[in-house]
């Protein structure tokens, strides 16, 4: 039996690219790929009636709630942060966020982190939540049982290539910990590097109004729960005051009211810090400062209560 030369060809073509994936230098411990993310978000989904206190929101609530501090603070209750990258308060995400509490509890709890990128249409549509809703049956046991082998395999930019034959890591400034309670720690662990990046850049990229069926969607849900027994509390999400006032300009958001309307839908509204804690960019917080935040907030469930 003779075999052609393009069936060679490939064979062999396929062997280099494979040994090539194996030579080059594994994944550091802690950095964001090699903690396999698209799992994390997943395995949220995967989440069904099992928590007294959830907390959902963005990329700030994920970095910046730690469930552990809320489960010590309230005698071991079943916490969970079901925040995602680039979340918005879609009626999906917020139906999703329901399910997770486990209806037998005896004081089940949500917690809304908000920031004014939250409820903007666009961030609604396309982030870590819809991604991982969308994940199809292949791509989830891809993700689960191939990681390391598709990151070995990734594509190869030139800053990399330096990286590597520097021997530098490409994942220097910051260590990341996803845990199974849905919270992502951080620790910087090269200040210097990070600092050399300007991270607060105000926004400038376009922004959809904000459409009033949105936000009466938000308020709908919240009444709903609030009727249905379970506590909601929100927050505006910490954020370094320069980036908060950029953030309020662009995207017209008017604090004030939203609170109102939040308050008069049945939540209640935390006070809190905004700026006050190490941020490792211009919004999100380290696991010091995440731990620290989480105490206050569940300091300020206790002492707050509706007028």
């Amino acid at each position: 039996m003779t075999i052609d030369r393009t069936t060679i060809t490939l064979c062999l073509g396929f062997a280099a690219i494979f040994c090539v994936g194996l030579l080059r230098p594994s994944q550091p411990q802690g950095s964001w790929d090699r903690s396999h993310p698209k799992r994390f978000w997943a395995q949220k989904l995967e989440w069904e009636r099992q928590f007294d206190i959830v907390f959902a929101g963005d990329s700030r609530v994920v970095f910046g709630i730690a469930p552990e501090v809320a489960t010590e603070t309230m005698g071991g209750a079943r916490a969970a942060n079901f925040g995602f990258l680039g979340g918005g308060y879609s009626a999906a995400y917020l139906e999703a966020l329901e399910g997770t509490l486990d209806p037998a509890s005896p004081a089940p709890i949500l917690v809304l982190g908000f920031s004014p990128r939250s409820i903007v249409p666009t961030l609604t549509w396309l982030n870590e939540f819809t991604e991982a809703r969308d994940m199809g049956l292949c791509d989830r046991l891809t993700q689960r049982y191939f990681s390391e082998l598709l990151w070995n395999h990734r594509r190869l930019d030139l800053v990399q290539l330096e990286d590597w034959f520097r021997g530098s890591s490409e994942f220097e400034e910051v260590i990341y910990n996803f845990r199974d309670d849905g919270w992502i720690e951080t620790q910087v662990v090269d200040t210097e590097r990070l600092s050399r990046t300007d991270r607060m850049n105000p926004i400038t990229e376009p922004v959809d109004p904000y459409p009033p069926t949105m936000i009466e969607a938000v308020m709908d849900h919240v009444e709903r729960w609030s009727s249905a027994g379970i506590r909601v509390f929100g927050y505006r999400s910490p954020t370094p005051g320069r980036r908060a006032r950029n953030e309020d300009e662009l995207y017209r958001f008017d604090e004030p009211f939203f609170v109102a309307s939040f308050e008069r839908s049945g939540g209640t509204w935390l006070e809190l810090p905004g700026d006050e804690y190490t941020f490792w960019d211009s919004s999100h917080m380290d696991d010091e400062s995440a731990r620290a935040f989480t105490a206050e907030v569940m300091r300020a469930m206790r002492t707050t209560s509706r007028p």
